[in-house]
Order: structure tokens, then C-alpha cells, then sequence
């Protein structure tokens, strides 16, 4: 049975690592930006022999290459869809190839990079300014899987056998000043909802000999745009199999160009890194939970207030597991005000009385590389009261306003986010007892 074989036997990053496909000519991944973090493979019933290709591997640098790629280091599989007569040509195109399970070459390297884990597939290739549907229904079949495809440079609007799916990102070129290049193609009035921006004039980046080339392409825009869905997904990887949120990220983060909102020539325009970091690091943000004291009983080491500090206590919070791990701590300054600590790592302020109870608390969002949090503001309350309606049955009134966050931000360089949010209300009246 022939399958995709390794070309060069490299070390991958760990599993735990989202993992970005390359469908294209063959990578050299001995290049010094990609050796270690880099695996090429080919189909060995086509390709016998191992090749390696400029395009190939200038596309895998600009997404993964140690100092100029947009997401360094991060682990590329590339899949050999080219037959190469020199590694800058002439070369065929092999993805239409049926092979013995009855699918296109195409189609099992996105079978097999799902397999292995890759998150993102880049497809810096096509039919000029036209999709096809055998194209469209490939996208389809394989839903959560994001592409991104190079949209051509035939200085044309592209066009479509059928709608573009919700896991496929179109991508167009712009130049050193952010202006659509003359020869990239672009979205029109249909397809606009689709198209994003990035860099693709004169981008440097690993050649096939060990070197380094600058090449100018939708092709070069596309892995931009890859590197960037990859380090998402490596940050959040909730996200690895969401490609329809991926998607919206990455086009309602990205910075306006030309007519205001989105328009035919640039889509939803400039893709923007940090910002489509900083907003998903929003999104995925949930505040401490609070624990109401009514019921999580609190244990007073004090057996005599004369022979110990006064108003020190453990509270037993249980885990996710059920089950009860380290004790949180609690000291009281008086009877309704107290300082504890929230998930065991939170300090928050309780004020209880009366069945009202409001806590504040200032919490971190865990840290990632290059991204500054700000120390978070957090409040919650509840209220409870029961009455006794008669001997046999009770009415009870609670409302909470679980914990949120009303003062916080995080930053990375010029883009900034800030984790302000509205409260949710929960009300509840309910009566029990017998009739």
C-alpha cells in the first residue's frame, strides 16, 4: 500500500504543537530556518526520488523559518503536489493523481496532515482568478480544516463555481506602503466577505539552496497569513478544530484599507497579528469563579479565641474532580468583611450580611510570549432570602450577578484590548414543600 513517505527524517515538536500544512513543491528542511522543526513527504509511487523546490521552501520560511518567519519555529508538514524538473522548474502538477484509495493526491494530504495534527493547510497554488468546484467541494468534505489560499496574480477579480466556505480564507497582496500590488488578484463585490490582506512584494526568505531569495506573490501572502492562524491555534487551541471562528478572527482583526469597512479591493484588509491575538485572549477570558459562603463551609482552626489569631479560617473548596484538594485560606476582619483567595490563586475582598454577598478581585490572565496583561478588576454578588410560607413549605428568592470583569487590558506593541465586559444576572424564585 503506498502512502506519503518521509523525505527527510527529521524531529517534529511535540504533539501538543498545532501544525501547519504546506501543499506544494517539496521543502528543503535542512535549511538552517527550517532544519528541526520541518518534515517534507512525498507520495513514493509518483516521486521515487527526493527533490526539493524554491517555492516550497520559500513559502514554509515565510510561515515557520527560525528568524524570518511570521511564527518561528512552529512545526510545517509539506506535502509534494509537484513533480519538479529542477527545483525552479519546469514542473507537473500531481494533486489530481487518483490514488489506490480512490481520492486525489490533493485530497490525501489533507487526510493524512489531519492525521497528524496539522490545524491549518496553506495553498499557495490554483487556477488563476477561478475556483472550481472540485476545489470548493474538496474545502467542504474536510470542515474542520482551515485553508488559506493564495488568490492569484492575474490582476483580476476572482471568481467561483459555488459559495466559498466558512473554513477557507482568500488572500490577496499588498506592497511595502499597504497598496493592493498591480498583479494581485481580488475579491470583487461577491467574495469580499472572504479576502484578507498581507505582505507578498519582494518577501525574503529561505531559497532552496541553503540561502535566501526575495519572491513576490499571493503565494508569498498566504503563509503569512498561515503563520499567523497557526500561532493561533498553538495559543488557543480550542480553536484548532474551529475553523469557522478562526476564519472570523483572523478577518474581523485586520486593519481597514482602502474605502471604509469592506470593500472589493481589499477585503476585510490588512491581516493584523497581535490584534488577533489580543482578541482572542479577550474571548477565551473567563473571570475567577465565585464561591457563594452559603455553600462552602469555612473550618476555624480557633478552638479558643484566647490561644490563637482571631478570625482566621480555611474554606474546602472542591475541585473539578469532586474531590477536596488544598484548603483556601480566609481571614476575617470582621464578621461580614473578610479577605480570601478565589480558585486558589485569586485575593479577593468579601463583604456578607444578610444573605447579600459581593466579592472583588483582582486576577491575571495567564501569560503568553510578547503579550503584556494588565492586573484585571473582577466583581461578583448574590443575594439569597427564604421564608417560611407555611410548616410544610418554603419560598426562596436568589439572584446572582456572577463574577465579571470591569477594568483590565492586555497589549502588544501599538494594539491594545481591553477586557471590559457586562455582568450576566441570574434570578431565581422558587418554592418547596408539600401539599
Amino acid at each position: 500500500m503506498k502512502k506519503y513517505i518521509i523525505m527527510l527524517l527529521l524531529v517534529l515538536p511535540m504533539k501538543s504543537q498545532a501544525l501547519v500544512g504546506i501543499m506544494d513543491g517539496p521543502i528543503n528542511c535542512n535549511h538552517k530556518e527550517l532544519r528541526g522543526h520541518c518534515q517534507s513527504l512525498r507520495w513514493e509511487e509518483l516521486v521515487p526520488e527526493k527533490q526539493v523546490s524554491l517555492h516550497g521552501t520559500h513559502v514554509a520560511g515565510i510561515v515557520s523559518g527560525k528568524t524570518k518567519g511570521i511564527y518561528k519555529n512552529s512545526g510545517v508538514i509539506g506535502y509534494q503536489l509537484f513533480y519538479m524538473y529542477g527545483t525552479r522548474g519546469p514542473y507537473v502538477w500531481l494533486g489530481d493523481y487518483i490514488t489506490h484509495t480512490g481520492k486525489t493526491l490533493e485530497e490525501e494530504a489533507i487526510i493524512d496532515g489531519k492525521r497528524r495534527g496539522v490545524t491549518v493547510m496553506n495553498q499557495s497554488y490554483g487556477n488563476g482568478p477561478w475556483v472550481p468546484a472540485s476545489t470548493i467541494a474538496l474545502w467542504s468534505r474536510h470542515g474542520t480544516m482551515t485553508f488559506v489560499r493564495a488568490g492569484g496574480n492575474d490582476g483580476s477579480y476572482i471568481t467561483a463555481d459555488a459559495d466559498i466556505p466558512g473554513n477557507v480564507i482568500l488572500v490577496g497582496a499588498v506592497d511595502k506602503n499597504n497598496k493592493i500590488t498591480y498583479w494581485s488578484n481580488a475579491p470583487g463585490e461577491q467574495y469580499k466577505y472572504h479576502w484578507v490582506m498581507a505582505p507578498g512584494q519582494s518577501i525574503l526568505s529561505a531559497d532552496e539552496n541553503n540561502g535566501y531569495i526575495h519572491m513576490s506573490g499571493t503565494s508569498m501572502a498566504a503563509p503569512y497569513v498561515s503563520g499567523i492562524v497557526g500561532e493561533l491555534h498553538d495559543r488557543y487551541p480550542q480553536y484548532r478544530h474551529n475553523p469557522g471562528e478562526t476564519k472570523r478572527i483572523i478577518l474581523t482583526t485586520a486593519t481597514d484599507l482602502g474605502a471604509p469597512g469592506v470593500d472589493a479591493l481589499y477585503g476585510y484588509g490588512l491581516v493584523n497579528r497581535n490584534k488577533a491575538v489580543l482578541t482572542l485572549g479577550r474571548n477565551t477570558h473567563k473571570p475567577p469563579k465565585v464561591v457563594p459562603e452559603k455553600e462552602v463551609p469555612y473550618v476555624d482552626p480557633c478552638a479558643s479565641r484566647d490561644r490563637c489569631f482571631s478570625g482566621f479560617g480555611f474554606q474546602f473548596v472542591p475541585g473539578l474532580d469532586g474531590e477536596l484538594g488544598i484548603p483556601n485560606m480566609k481571614y476575617s476582619f470582621t464578621p461580614e468583611f473578610s479577605l480570601k483567595y478565589l480558585d486558589w490563586e485569586t485575593p479577593a475582598l468579601s463583604f456578607s450580611k444578610n444573605g447579600f454577598n459581593i466579592t472583588m478581585a483582582y486576577s491575571r490572565v495567564e501569560d503568553q510570549p510578547e503579550v503584556y496583561y494588565s492586573p484585571m478588576l473582577s466583581a461578583g454578588a448574590s443575594y439569597f432570602k427564604e421564608w417560611d410560607v407555611s410548616k410544610k413549605s418554603q419560598l426562596s428568592f436568589e439572584t446572582t450577578i456572577p463574577m465579571f470583569t470591569f477594568d483590565g487590558y492586555a497589549s502588544w506593541d501599538d494594539e491594545r484590548i481591553d477586557y471590559e465586559q457586562d455582568p450576566d444576572y441570574n434570578i431565581w424564585l422558587r418554592w418547596k414543600g408539600t401539599l
